[in-house]
């Protein structure tokens, strides 16, 4: 069964600062737009598009390109109604926690400010219980289910 991740834009900056370029839009990112259900999952966004707007903030042609193959028919995006009214700081949140399966991909777990977890991996948004993910842990967990 399929599940729907949200990919916070810090996984997208950390992606594009980190050393490690090819092998995480390769090998990881451009998994998300196999159609051939490479990864069993779909990522998503709201129905709006802010969230394509913040991974494209980054200015990078393999981000643009990467979006490009996602958008292709079939789409690899789980469209997400939300409430138009949250903070840009607390899109990906908001997006989220409108999901059924509830589970943010961040770039690092010590990105995040400590006063926002429960517990480790796990946060509150609007009291919703939110399951987090570094990008490590989520490479992980979706490569080991092919």
């Amino acid at each position: 069964m399929a599940v729907t991740y949200t990919l916070s834009n810090c996984v997208i900056e950390g992606i594009i600062n980190g050393g490690n370029l090819k092998e995480d839009i390769v090998g990881w990112l451009m998994a998300f737009a196999d159609n051939n259900n490479t990864l069993p999952c779909k990522l998503a966004i709201d129905k709006d598009r802010k969230a394509i707007d913040a991974y494209l903030s980054y200015d990078n042609p393999y981000v643009s390109a990467w979006l490009q193959l996602m958008g292709l028919t079939p789409s690899s995006w789980e469209l997400i109604d939300i409430d138009n009214s949250a903070l840009e700081s607390d899109l990906f949140k908001e997006i989220c926690s409108c999901t059924a399966d509830k589970v943010m991909i961040v770039h690092s777990h010590n990105g995040w400010v400590c006063s926002l977890y429960k517990k480790k991996g796990e946060i509150m948004y609007n009291k919703v219980p939110l399951s987090v993910l570094d990008a490590c842990e989520a490479k992980a967990q979706m490569l080991a289910h092919p």
